[in-house]
């Protein structure tokens, strides 16, 4: 419905509604199109709305925008947020970088799985955004030392500390990769 009206009704009707459900309505349409919707609204507006993209979905349509337009969305979005959309933007489309999302789950590798549970449990509504299928576990400086498969973590008794559940060998492809290579990554390589 969204995508039949002209931007200017479109940037009506995202003005009504709660940002939350704007940002669905945006991320269900075509790029240049929600860019363009966006482009209709006060920054402050489309800075409400854009909160509720997922990082990667946030860098492409500030990349789709004029500078100008940006620019003036970027300030009102909190500084982090704002850099973090910045960074992704600045990866090639058709790179694993252009892919990349910034929103993940990560634990001390010294925590147990009972405690990983209760945060995720306590912690829902917030964490309702992530499309998690790992949580990364990280050492004392913020280092990755494995990541943690949903699967393991449910099935595992409580009692556990993570690091004895934890995958540790771990791949990586260049942010440069084209997406042909990361494609030829995946094919080759079983993630359960």
């Amino acid at each position: 419905v969204l995508s039949l009206l002209g931007n200017e009704e479109s940037a009506h009707l995202l003005e009504m509604l709660e940002p939350a459900t704007s940002g669905f309505l945006i991320e269900s349409i075509p790029e240049a199109q929600a860019a363009e919707m966006l482009g209709e609204l006060e920054s402050d507006k489309a800075a409400e709305i854009v909160a509720y993209l997922p990082s990667n979905e946030q860098a492409d349509l500030i990349a789709s925008l004029p500078d100008d337009e940006a620019q003036a969305i970027l300030e009102q979005m909190p500084p982090e947020e704002a850099a973090d959309a910045e960074r992704l933007a600045q990866y090639p489309e058709g790179t694993a970088g252009a892919l990349m999302i910034t929103e993940y789950l990560s634990f001390p590798h010294d925590v147990t799985v009972g405690a990983v549970l209760q945060d995720l449990r306590q912690n829902t509504e917030r964490y309702q955004r992530h499309d998690v299928q790992y949580i990364y576990v990280t050492d004392a400086a913020g280092i990755l030392r494995g990541v943690l498969r949903l699967r393991d973590l449910v099935l595992t008794p409580e009692r556990t500390p993570v690091e004895q559940i934890m995958i540790t060998a771990m791949e990586a492809v260049p942010v440069q990769a084209p997406l042909a290579t990361l494609r030829d990554f995946f094919a080759a390589r079983s993630y359960r």
